[in-house]
């Protein structure tokens, strides 16, 4: 009874290793089989064992090129796990490895590797012999270095790397074949602790994304201007006091997310950037916004909240096509009155350091679908917010013990499916 018990769980651990991971129920599953096994095996680790056991199994027996070895409780990687030379995905996140020994180089076929959610400081020079490897995911670990690399022509997969996925460790700096990969297009290196980057970033010609935020870095170099395919650039939480004037000549750039840095100044070759979608200096040091703002034709959202800003440039009114504005937690001492000009406007988040009207001029905002109003507590609904034709949803500080006019306001905007938080 046993025996067959055990070719029962065998079969299904086989079925738990199946590269369908698009299936919504797996966790669910994994979980039971994880009990059933604990249940038939003596122990944990034997259960763990076994499930191993037969993902490799299933590989071998050429029923899938992936492997599927998330959670099983590794402290080291499976010989042979080197032995299977058609695998394309091996996905080792969530175990206790500390170190990456084995054959890396049997793997000719290995396409995408993933060892997040470990326990890896150094990262072997090994890995890089993959000569088809395309996406390295190694987020959540305490990755401190890499082993050096002295000839790049040894480590083939340096130029065959698309995907380099690596937030959340603990790097300082990053080696110098870093910049050697010539077809790099997606690197998130966030959460690290980096303080720069060398000039050689200009190298990634390829790279369309790259992700550096909660660093801390205070400068960077003029030759990222270099990255022209770039359309996602990530600096949020650092340490910068300025930024280059290479980044105007970003020409593919989208989207630029620079908050929480030391920022009072912007180049005025960022309105250069005619492909900006979307710009993100909240939570910096401006007192002025920058007039080069207004020259990014094709923005869309534009968040400048928790500044020092007193007013706005009236060129801001030739943003035509900026649809989201947030600019609360700034130093307005009146509404500024180019906002009434952004026809276009679907969202506005707006405070300001004193109390003060809201002025009928914002009933032009006829496209308007959310609006939010914070710090101060309103005793009654401005009048003009009922003149916004779309409005969808309100967030605005009200009195706890409202009286009869505020009742009938608060009840005429539910009446018009109007959500108010």
């Amino acid at each position: 009874m046993r025996s067959l018990s055990f070719i029962i769980i065998l079969l299904l651990s086989v079925i738990a290793c199946d590269s369908n991971q698009q299936d919504s129920e797996q966790p669910i599953k994994d979980r039971a089989l994880q009990l059933w096994l604990q249940e038939i095996c003596d122990d944990r680790q034997q259960a763990s064992q076994l499930r191993v056991k037969a993902c490799i199994d299933y590989v071998k027996l050429g029923y899938s090129t992936g492997l599927f070895l998330t959670d099983m409780e590794l402290d080291e990687i499976p010989p042979e796990v080197f032995e299977l030379t058609s695998l394309t995905l091996l996905m080792l996140e969530s175990n206790n490895l500390q170190s990456l020994s084995g054959d890396w180089q049997n793997l000719t076929a290995l396409t995408t590797l993933n060892i997040s959610k470990n326990k890896l400081r150094i990262i072997p020079s090994s890995v890089f012999r993959l000569p088809k490897l395309k996406t390295l995911r190694i987020f959540r670990n305490e990755v401190e270095r890499f082993e050096a690399i002295d000839n790049i022509a040894d480590f083939p997969a340096l130029k065959t790397l698309e995907i380099v996925d690596l937030p959340y460790n603990r790097l300082t700096q990053l080696p110098a074949f870093f910049y050697q990969m010539p077809n790099a297009r997606i690197i998130d290196l966030g959460d690290n602790r980096l303080s720069g980057l060398d000039e050689a970033i200009g190298n990634l010609s390829n790279l369309e994304s790259l992700g550096l935020p909660a660093n801390q870095i205070r400068k960077l170099p003029e030759s990222i201007g270099q990255l022209k395919k770039l359309e996602w650039l990530h600096l949020s939480i650092n340490q910068l006091e300025q930024v280059p004037g290479g980044l105007g000549e970003l020409s593919q750039l989208k989207q630029l997310l620079l908050s929480e840095n030391q920022l009072k100044h912007l180049p005025d070759t960022l309105g250069n950037l005619n492909n900006l979608h979307t710009l993100d200096i909240r939570s910096n040091q401006f007192k002025h916004l920058p007039n080069i703002i207004s020259n990014l034709n094709n923005l869309h959202t534009l968040d400048i909240s928790r500044n020092k800003l007193q007013e706005l440039p009236e060129s801001l009114a030739r943003l035509r096509l900026l649809q989201d504005l947030s600019l609360f937690k700034n130093s307005f001492l009146s509404f500024p009155e180019v906002i009434s000009r952004l026809t276009s406007l679907k969202g506005l988040r707006y405070s300001a350091e004193t109390r003060h009207d809201l002025p009928i001029s914002l009933a032009r905002l006829t496209e308007l679908e959310s609006l939010g109003l914070y710090e101060h507590r309103y005793s009654k609904i401005p009048d003009v917010i009922f003149k916004l034709p779309k409005l969808k949803e309100l967030v605005i500080p009200l009195d706890s013990t409202p009286d009869k006019l505020l009742q009938q306001q608060i009840q005429t905007l539910r009446s018009q499916d109007v959500r108010l938080d």
